[in-house]
């Protein structure tokens, strides 16, 4: 028996809510020439498959271990399938954070590929510092793909670092998966990204950091274009406003992601450094797009982010997953559902949509997970809070049914306590998922 109630809250739009949709101007297209790269550190060849040409990229150190280097505003197609192969040590006995990275791109580089990317990236031992002591650095030296210094840097001036992949992605890393900083732009269609839940450092699925990372967002995001898209990591947008070379702060930082289909799921956290520290000039953050029966699964994976050198380093740390915005199903019967694993809140800047939250309770009906928190919601939007009563005898649950949907209820933040505009529809149920 699913038990039920419904109540209406009303929150004021500041903003009409839409999934940013990133262009790629710029990138370089299919009809131009391909010229020659920097120097690959490690071995690139080709064979041929069944369907199409396959370039191959290995490189297996014990240091030091770069796939594939590409730099100096060069522009380079790869039509074929790709597979890159890499493992090294990131923390060896005479240096103590070697490079350990897939696909590394700088000063305004643009790579190109036309077919799938299949990525796995190893290290034995990951950094736990970099160039200045802190796990806060450790992430810039281990990465699947890594994209940087584009723009105005040290005197020079290039074009936006780009990475371009028409296919789908297979990527398994120890480290970030994709990883945009300072003027750059990485975009993927669908695929899989698992990364490695690190005790020695935080780390991330996606990362952005004054750059862009756009997975499986296109500009129509037409159904019948959709692509699945499975995710183990958390998602970083990050503020480097200290250390070595400190980012100007005169672009979002910006993490788009579309979860389409049923059988999409993302697991991890996410981090907005600027919307915890409460400064976030250029509206940076995390759009995410969930439809069609997809999941999120909300828990931080692996280590925290620790303090860095900076004033004020403690407003900067993880308090809860925080969204820019978040765009939910067409309709109530396609909603996704968000299961929320932390005590911490999930807090959303602009809702629309519709989605359901499920929650787990204990023994002593406690419900547990964090609360959500909606500072703006379109028209004609839901949301849905599910409690899991699986394992509960049906006569336990019964007894306590108002109990349980009160506290439920209780669960959404109105931040703006708006209840008379009607934006916002809310529904409470309990039943079992088993």
């Amino acid at each position: 028996m699913i038990y039920s109630s419904q109540k209406r809250y009303g929150l004021i739009i500041l903003s009409a809510l839409c999934l940013c949709l990133l262009s790629s101007t710029g990138i370089i297209s299919a009809q131009e020439s391909i010229g020659s790269g920097m120097p690959k550190e490690g071995v690139d060849a080709q064979m041929q498959t069944t369907s199409r040409m396959e370039r191959l990229i290995a490189s297996h150190t014990l240091g030091t271990s770069i796939g594939y280097h590409l730099g100096r505003d060069e522009k380079i197609i790869w039509d074929e399938n790709v597979s890159v192969d890499v493992s090294g040590i990131g923390r060896g006995e005479r240096r103590p954070h070697n490079n350990v990275t897939g696909i590394y791109l700088l000063d305004g580089a643009q790579l190109t590929i036309g077919g799938d990317l299949r990525l796995r990236l190893s290290n034995a031992r990951p950094p736990v510092d970099g160039a200045t002591p802190g796990t806060d650095v450790a992430h810039y030296y281990m990465s699947g793909i890594y994209a940087g210094y584009g723009g105005q840097i040290r005197g020079r001036t290039h074009g936006t670092t780009q990475f371009l992949l028409r296919g789908n992605l297979d990527m398994e890393v120890t480290g970030v998966g994709l990883q945009a900083n300072k003027d750059s732009i990485i975009t993927v269609g669908g695929g899989r990204i698992v990364t490695q839940a690190l005790t020695s450092s935080d780390t991330y699925a996606l990362l952005a950091e004054e750059g862009t990372v756009s997975m499986n967002v296109t500009e129509t995001n037409a159904l019948q274009d959709a692509k699945a898209v499975h995710i183990i990591g958390n998602l970083g947008v990050l503020n480097k406003n200290y250390g070595i070379d400190p980012n100007p702060n005169r672009r979002t930082s910006l993490i788009a992601l579309s979860l389409p289909t049923a059988d999409s799921t993302l697991t991890g956290g996410i981090l907005n450094e600027f919307e915890e520290n409460g400064s976030n000039p250029q509206g940076s953050g995390v759009d995410l797009r969930l439809s069609n029966h997809a999941c999120w699964r909300n828990k931080w994976l692996g280590a925290p982010r620790e303090k860095a050198a900076r004033p004020n380093a403690a407003s900067y740390l993880y308090t809860g997953s925080k969204i820019r915005n978040l765009c939910g199903a067409a309709s109530r019967e396609m909603q996704a559902s968000i299961i929320q694993e932390e005590s911490l809140p999930i807090t959303i800047n602009n809702f629309s949509g519709h989605v359901r939250v499920i929650y787990t309770c204990k023994a002593d009906g406690c419900i547990m997970g964090g609360g959500i928190i909606i500072r703006h919601a379109a028209r004609n939007s839901s949301i849905t809070l599910f409690l899991d009563t699986q394992g509960y005898e049906p006569a336990d649950i019964a007894a306590r049914k108002d109990t349980l949907l009160h506290a439920l209820a209780g669960k959404l933040h109105d931040a703006n306590a708006s209840i008379s505009a009607h934006h916002l529809t809310v529904y409470v149920e309990m039943s079992s998922l088993a």
